[in-house]
């Protein structure tokens, strides 16, 4: 399925045939009390402070940006970086007047247009597993990084679990629209530490944060399961009656216990000597 998954669209936003959904779909998921715990353990593991220069790599549409504006304060400075000219829209568009010290670029991971040492820390949040040439990415985030600031590194991955041990071909033909066998999210987190220390980063830790969800309604979110089934019907793979006898069962199966849906957080924490 390749290019044409769900979760593969957020390496190319702005040639998606729906930007502004990827964009909705970043303002939900946001919302989730898991994510928002997250994103803020991140926030603790970079040193926001009072005062601090930081870098915010895949910004998507600011929100992180704002919320890290209001940790450093009018003597701090936020910049948030997006390939997509999209989400960088919004993202201006959004910003209250009164945060004046952030600022949005649209910009490549691979080419930052940033001096040497310009920031006290740089974070990317679901942003590496998007990036085509992760070390040269991170490369470039230990570049703009100063002697001493921090870089975090953080992905995450949802495991829907079963009590069952037969195979589920629906399950399978839905959840295989979400990401390709081509795509990176299962294994970046491996990689990530090795290229930290080949980047020149020092003193590398793995923080891992999981939750389990209890609402079906957030996991339907999460794995988009309600479109998925829709792109499935279009495609000719499943039958709308199967499509939505699936969800049901699915429902069912979640209120009584028999499947879950746990999201691990992964934070990689490194210094830059």
């Amino acid at each position: 399925m390749g290019a044409s998954s769900f979760g593969s669209a957020f390496g190319a936003v702005d040639r998606s045939t729906d930007p502004e959904a990827l964009g909705e779909y970043l303002d939900r998921v946001r919302a989730l009390p898991a994510v928002l715990a997250a994103k803020r353990e991140s926030f603790a593991l970079l040193g926001a402070a009072a005062g601090r220069h930081l870098l915010d790599l895949g910004c998507g549409q600011g929100e992180d940006v704002q919320e890290l504006a209001q940790i450093v304060g009018a003597g701090g400075r936020v910049v948030g970086i997006d390939k997509s000219e999209v989400l960088i829209g919004r993202a201006r568009r959004a910003a209250p007047p009164e945060l004046s010290w952030i600022e949005f670029r649209s910009a490549d991971a691979n080419a930052l247009p940033f001096p040497d040492a310009s920031f006290d820390g740089c974070r990317a949040d679901r942003t590496i597993q998007h990036v085509a040439d992760a070390d040269v990415a991170l490369a470039e985030l230990a570049r703009v990084t100063r002697p001493g600031g921090a870089i975090v590194v953080s992905e995450m991955l949802n495991r829907l679990e079963s009590a069952g041990d037969r195979p589920d071909p629906i399950a399978r033909e839905v959840l295989g629209r979400f990401w390709s066998e081509e795509e990176r999210r299962e294994w970046i987190g491996f990689l990530i530490p090795p290229l930290l220390q080949r980047a020149g980063f020092t003193e590398i830790q793995l923080h891992r944060q999981t939750a389990r969800l209890t609402s079906f309604a957030d996991m339907v979110l999460l794995l988009q399961l309600r479109e998925l089934c829709d792109a499935a019907v279009t495609a000719q793979a499943l039958e709308r009656a199967d499509a939505r006898a699936w969800l049901g069962n699915l429902e069912r199966d979640f209120a009584e216990g028999r499947i879950g849906l746990e999201s691990d957080f992964f934070h990689i924490r490194a210094r830059k000597p």
